[in-house]
């Protein structure tokens, strides 16, 4: 219980308490607390007193007395309810400013990280983590604010009452908080562990039905509705069999505490009583001690439901603080110094070595080793699985080699900041990543502050003229949601034209043709050479017909380089290379053999003529 109440008081401390209107509001809000309890202990003792003072012998007449007493059990009573209103106004703010401050946090912390589960997929650790914010942020400051800290302080004052009532009505008070606080704190840990079942059931529906969406085309293809309406309902099914356990644990658990206060008011009252009769007691200080210990009953219930609440409310939020205090996993060293570069940098791979998480015992790449002269074009080839992207993904920082060094302008990438290094990379990849807007907002996503001829630029150099040149038609045209209304050739443009706007020193071509008709590749291949001059480039491709005009070719096969060198030179060794340039050729309706030395010219030519 302790290690989850450290846990809550990280995440309050991390985004309740952030900001200097936060907590002024929330002691502003406590104070409130403070002056509820008081009135609602100390107003009746001051107005007993009060009473009994004014009735007696010669006092003030009974019908003023009944007025006073109206008026004063009037107050009370608006005291007592106006104040937690004003109170939770305060925290109104407090939640949705916390909301806002924990989410840009996560987001934040996502960007920070590495290229893994929780971001590239929708069914991955960040929206679920997205969805404990809002469920928790909705709760936490309810459960602390609106029930837990108002309950503490009333059933301090209530004891504080009952002890200057009389000693012993104080004591059984404390005896029932101390046996109702254990009751509490076992119901929560019992609490906690059937929360934790209904969570990964939740979680596991929430990632099988978003697959099974995902899938919605290739079930109806298929005919597989109703397998996948299947599948769903077994995950459903845990997860219904889970929320029965938690509603039955909750019932079970309320029972036991309520018994427990029932027992606890019982006793006072039954104290108070006794001492009436006996004398030990004051009639009126007797229907005192009755009444607090009625009253004692809704915080010790608030408190009872409040102590299991943060203990449920803490497992959640143990997953966001631990995501938001995680390390980036980047192996950025210490005091890593921004990139600058005037000129197109020199890029080396020495021994790069890396496996993903998900199959640690099997390497995608393993001592990979090649050079990218300033100015200078490589091509990386080889077959789906190969590990031509990871070597992309190493290289902007996605994640972080396991062995080996990758170097820029001679420098480990580990020693430079990840923003001032990607802000030198222009990237094309095979996915154009568009997203709602204009054809003019994706292209200016690669420089915000450029303008508008600079963006008409960057369009017409990449192929867009039918968006410049056709008075029907203009760049702030929408795109759709990830540029569904336009085609796969012009999503690339689009994606071509970002990256020619960004201006990078270093421009990265990952698999971007690949989705396109051999035409339509040619084309923007031909563009990107033109375009590029004097920039180091690294084009990334399974198709030997892409990178004619390459100044080296590295042929990367199962995450080693098998060959490396020139155009000629690979043609030469008759390897790899070589035969998966035969297969293509023959798909082009050639021979390699009938190739003489103007092979790139002609490999070239017949890049844009449609297959045999």
């Amino acid at each position: 219980m302790l290690n989850r109440l450290i846990k809550l008081f990280q995440f309050v401390r991390a985004c309740l308490w952030s900001g200097r209107a936060n907590i002024t509001k929330l002691l502003l809000a406590l104070g409130l607390d403070v002056l509820t309890a008081l009135i609602k202990v100390g107003g009746p003792i001051l107005l007993v007193r009060h009473l009994l003072a004014s009735g007696g012998a010669g006092g003030t007449a009974p019908l003023q007395l009944s007025l006073e007493a109206a008026g004063a059990i009037a107050a009370i009573f608006i005291a007592v309810n106006l104040l937690p209103i004003a109170r939770g106004y305060l925290l109104a703010s407090v939640r949705s400013d916390t909301q806002t401050s924990l989410l840009e946090n996560l987001l934040r912390n996502t960007y920070s990280m590495k290229l893994d589960e929780h971001i590239s997929s929708p069914t991955g650790k960040f929206p679920q983590l997205l969805t404990a914010v809002y469920a928790n942020v909705e709760k936490v400051v309810p459960t602390l604010h609106g029930e837990l800290v108002p309950a503490v302080l009333d059933l301090a004052a209530i004891f504080a009452g009952l002890f200057y009532l009389h000693p012993l009505t104080g004591l059984i008070g404390v005896a029932a908080l101390g046996l109702y606080v254990a009751s509490a704190s076992y119901n929560a840990a019992r609490m906690g562990d059937a929360s934790k079942s209904r969570l990964a059931a939740a979680y596991g529906a929430y990632g099988g039905l978003l697959a099974a969406i995902g899938r919605y085309r290739v079930a109806h293809q298929f005919g597989n509705v109703e397998y996948e309406v299947g599948k769903a309902r077994e995950v459903l099914n845990v997860q219904k069999n889970a929320f029965q356990v938690l509603h039955r644990t909750e019932v079970l658990c309320g029972f036991r505490n309520n018994l427990i206060a029932i027992v606890a008011v019982a006793g006072i009252s039954a104290f108070a009583m006794a001492g009436w009769q006996s004398g030990t007691l004051a009639p009126q200080d007797a229907m005192l001690a009755a009444l607090f210990a009625t009253i004692m009953n809704g915080p010790l219930r608030a408190l009872g439901k409040s102590l299991e609440q943060v203990y449920v409310d803490s497992i959640e939020c143990e997953k966001i603080i631990d995501f938001t205090n995680a390390q980036s996993g980047l192996g950025q060293r210490p005091n890593a110094r921004v990139f600058q570069t005037s000129a197109a940098p020199s890029i080396e791979f020495r021994n790069v070595s890396f496996a993903y998480e998900s199959s640690k015992d099997k390497k995608t790449l393993d001592g990979v080793s090649f050079q990218i002269r300033s100015g200078q074009t490589v091509a990386v080839v080889g077959e789906s699985g190969a590990g031509k992207s990871t070597l992309v993904n190493l290289l902007l920082r996605y994640y972080v080699q396991s062995g080996g060094d990758i170097l820029v302008n001679g420098t480990d990438v580990r020693e430079l900041t990840a923003d001032s290094l990607r802000a030198q990379f222009s990237v094309v990849a095979q996915n154009a990543d568009l997203f709602q807007g204009s054809i003019a907002d994706n292209i200016a996503y690669g420089n915000w502050n450029a303008s508008r001829a600079a963006i008409e630029q960057a369009a017409r150099s990449s192929g867009l003229e039918e968006w410049l040149d056709n008075p029907e038609r203009t760049l702030d045209e929408q795109v759709g949601s990830s540029g569904d209304k336009i085609s796969g050739g012009q999503k690339q443009r689009v994606a071509l034209a970002r990256a020619l706007l960004k201006n990078g020193s270093v421009f990265l071509m990952d698999e971007a043709t690949s989705a396109l008709d051999v035409g339509t590749e040619k084309e923007i291949l031909d563009r990107v050479d033109e375009l590029t001059a004097g920039k180091t480039v690294l084009v990334i491709t399974h198709r030997i017909t892409n990178i004619v005009n390459a100044d080296w070719i590295v042929y990367l096969r199962e995450g080693r380089v098998a060959e490396q060198g020139t155009f000629f030179d690979l043609l030469a060794l008759k390897g790899a290379f070589y035969q998966q340039l035969q297969v293509e050729c023959e798909k082009l309706g050639v021979s390699i053999a009938d190739l003489d030395e103007n092979l790139k010219v002609k490999l070239a030519a017949l890049a844009l003529q449609p297959a045999a």
